[in-house]
């Protein structure tokens, strides 16, 4: 895959990590460390870094040791060594920056207090979350506008255990009558695990049936508004379905459910029939109850059902069906969620943003400080590999090599092709078979060929602009068969611009010189 991206792109990207990574000393205070961004927009983030970076005067903080529920010691949200932690500040857009020393103090950290009420308080510039002993949210506030987000005197991140025993399919359906039996799971334990500077956190250890037993290290970043909740389950139910429910102070008739290249909206309410059969929703990255000027999504990274009747939003976390595998699920589980207050009403370009670098974390990498200084280097002289502009409400999902190209039909076939036709008939069904002699289709390696595929993600229209640093021959609209359709045409600006319909996806087809 290195040299391929290497034969494409020459050295306008260090596609090789080979090429900057030393196995050797890497916990040197001196080493350095890359940050890619795999989003089509700047990111600033706290990062997470192993032991090698220990001495490294990027390191702000420690969050202290996690002891999981796997077996293996270790999970996706829990390790039994510390973490470094660091601010990677302003990460280009599809692309690389090297960390740099904060020599002064974030204007607001991340923080964390018990108060004498019993109340849990994480805090940053963005938010205010309180958590009661028992492990709930109890308050949600957007610190510029103090909108308060919680419905009193109802709480959020409730954990519900519901009995599920479906009519048919046990492993396949979840019937409207299961919402009509639950039990609340009851919190074992809350404590202040990490306080700051940039993140500060919670511990939560929940009961959750007879047998069963969760915990989750609910976390706030210095630089992020989005209230992080990292869980693992030890799973050990029985038709039983586990779900996670927030109670929002939001009028709305309906709430949003990601998909891809787009969201639908479902309605919140049960005034139809047909209202009541939507009563579970599938969704990706994130669900959204909003009403005008704002709102609040639920972010997660594994989890694809929701639901939502009201003000009570709820998503799907386990469930424990008995066919045709009757241990299903058991086992110890990780995954994360998280919730987002914004002052805007849905549909908001920024919500889809925060959901997809929700799910594509910054990736770090520790490079030999010898070579640190030629990085730097080539970094000021690096622009976007591409760049989207003028329509914040078109993503670009897709960067890939385009499909092999094979020859005419002609070509391929050899001289002394045969058709051969063989009809066998067994009593009124008829079998045609074809058969044909082929030489092997070769690929054609006239040109060099990307594919970019986006997409407006709000349901409006939009007129983008793509710039890029690669040397481009000509630059094609195709249908997702890679098939051309139109031509793009370049601006006097030197960007090519893109016109978008509601949620229409568009594919590009792009010949490099």
């Amino acid at each position: 895959m290195t040299d391929n991206c290497a034969s494409i792109f020459g050295n306008n990207i260090p596609c090789s990590y080979s090429r900057f990574v030393s196995n050797e000393n890497n916990d040197k205070e001196e080493n350095s460390v890359l940050v890619y961004n795999s989003c089509a927009w700047e990111r600033t983030s706290v990062v997470t870094l192993d032991g090698s970076a220990k001495l490294n005067p990027i390191v702000k903080q420690s969050l202290k040791p996690r002891k999981s529920l796997y077996s293996e010691g270790f999970s996706d949200v829990a390790a039994p060594n510390e973490k470094y932690l660091a601010v990677a500040s302003n990460v280009p857009e599809l692309g690389l920056s090297l960390l740099e020393p904060i020599n002064e103090t974030l204007k607001v950290p991340a923080t964390v207090r018990h108060t004498s009420g019993g109340l849990f308080v994480l805090e940053n510039a963005f938010i205010k979350a309180s958590f009661n002993e028992s492990g709930q949210l109890y308050e949600l506030t957007d610190i510029k506008t103090g909108r308060q987000f919680v419905s009193k005197p109802e709480t959020g991140n409730n954990f519900v255990i519901y009995e599920d025993i479906p009519l048919y399919w046990d492993a396949w359906d979840v019937e409207i009558y299961t919402s009509e039996k639950s039990k609340a799971c009851k919190t074992a334990h809350v404590e202040i695990v990490d306080n700051g500077p940039l993140i500060s956190s919670i511990y939560i250890k929940v009961n959750v049936g007879e047998k069963s037993i969760l915990q989750q290290w609910v976390s706030l970043s210095a630089t992020s508004p989005i209230l992080e909740f990292e869980t693992e389950v030890d799973w050990k139910e029985s038709h039983k379905l586990l779900k996670v429910e927030f109670n929002w102070d939001i009028s709305s008739d309906f709430a949003s459910y990601d998909t891809q290249f787009g969201y639908v909206s479902r309605p919140n309410h049960k005034n139809t029939s047909w209202d009541m059969a939507k009563f579970e929703v599938c969704g990706h990255k994130f669900a959204d109850l909003s009403e005008y000027g704002s709102g609040v999504s639920l972010f997660n990274d594994c989890l694809y059902g929701f639901s939502c009747f009201g003000k009570k939003m709820t998503m799907s976390l386990l469930r424990a069906p008995k066919a045709p595998d009757a241990n299903c699920d058991i086992k110890v589980h990780s995954f994360r969620y998280g919730v987002y207050p914004h002052a805007t009403s849905f549909p908001d370009p920024n919500v889809i943003r925060e959901a997809y670098s929700f799910n594509t974390p910054l990736q770090t990498i520790v490079v030999d400080e010898n070579i640190a200084h030629d990085i730097k280097s080539m970094l000021s002289k690096q622009k976007n590999t591409f760049k989207l502009q003028n329509a914040p409400n078109v993503v670009l999902d897709t960067i890939k090599l385009a499909e092999p190209e094979l020859k005419s039909y002609e070509s391929c076939i050899s001289d002394d092709v045969k058709e051969t036709i063989t009809v066998s008939t067994s009593g009124s069904n008829n079998l045609v078979q074809d058969t044909l002699q082929y030489k092997d289709a070769s690929i054609s390696n006239e040109t060099k060929k990307i594919v970019l595929r986006m997409y407006e993600s709000c349901g409006g229209h939009a007129i983008a602009h793509l710039s890029t640093i690669l040397n481009i021959k000509s630059i094609y609209k195709c249908d997702m068969m890679e098939n051309i359709v139109g031509n793009i045409e370049k601006t006097n600006s030197g960007a090519y611009e893109i016109q978008f319909k509601p949620f229409e996806v568009i594919t590009l087809l792009i010949h490099l010189e």
